[in-house]
């Protein structure tokens, strides 16, 4: 991958999916088509090239994501007058357990820019959405529903204070 520094970002992604598959391919004929095992090495082998091409990847030069993520980061402060009675969000924050959890869902969110990985990505998401039903649950003392949760995470995310990491980062990771 060193002699492909000057790559684009499109084309780094079709290198590094051709790599993907070539190894897939190599390693389900040397396992004998275990595919458990197979997905096991390729978690760990995505975790490597993420790790290496990163700053190529998310951090190239030759974007304007800093300034784009400076405009989203000024549009969503604007919205620190929004709470959540405004948004009928059924969590009573006073309650010490969910007030617990609202904190662990916005550090989840804002642990999420320290990960490189799209799974490790992914697991803070899932993180703070359980403590975000969490939460809810506890005040209602009812499951949460899908009309409860995404005004309540949608909330907590902007409380988490927007990203400092490119807002490209969906796209460029589904070039990956």
């Amino acid at each position: 991958m060193s002699s492909k520094k000057d790559l684009s970002a499109d084309e780094l992604s079709e290198c590094v999916q051709d790599f993907y598959q070539n190894m897939a391919d190599r390693l389900l004929s040397h396992f004998k088509g275990s595919s458990d095992s197979v997905e096991q090495v390729m978690d760990q082998v995505e975790k490597y090239i993420m790790t290496r091409l990163y700053k190529s990847v998310f951090c190239p030069e030759t974007t304007d994501d800093e300034k784009k993520d400076l405009a989203t980061q000024t549009r969503i402060r604007a919205l620190h007058w929004v709470t959540i009675q405004m948004l009928c969000v059924s969590m009573d924050e006073e309650i010490p357990e969910v007030s617990e959890n609202v904190v662990k869902a916005i550090t989840d969110v804002i642990e999420m820019d320290s990960k490189r990985v799209p799974r490790d990505k992914l697991g803070c998401i899932t993180r703070c959405s359980k403590h975000i039903f969490s939460a809810i649950r506890i005040t209602k003392n009812e499951p949460a529903s899908a009309d409860d949760f995404l005004p309540a995470a949608h909330l907590h995310r902007a409380q988490g204070e927007p990203s400092t990491t490119s807002v490209q980062h969906p796209v460029h990771h589904s070039l990956l």
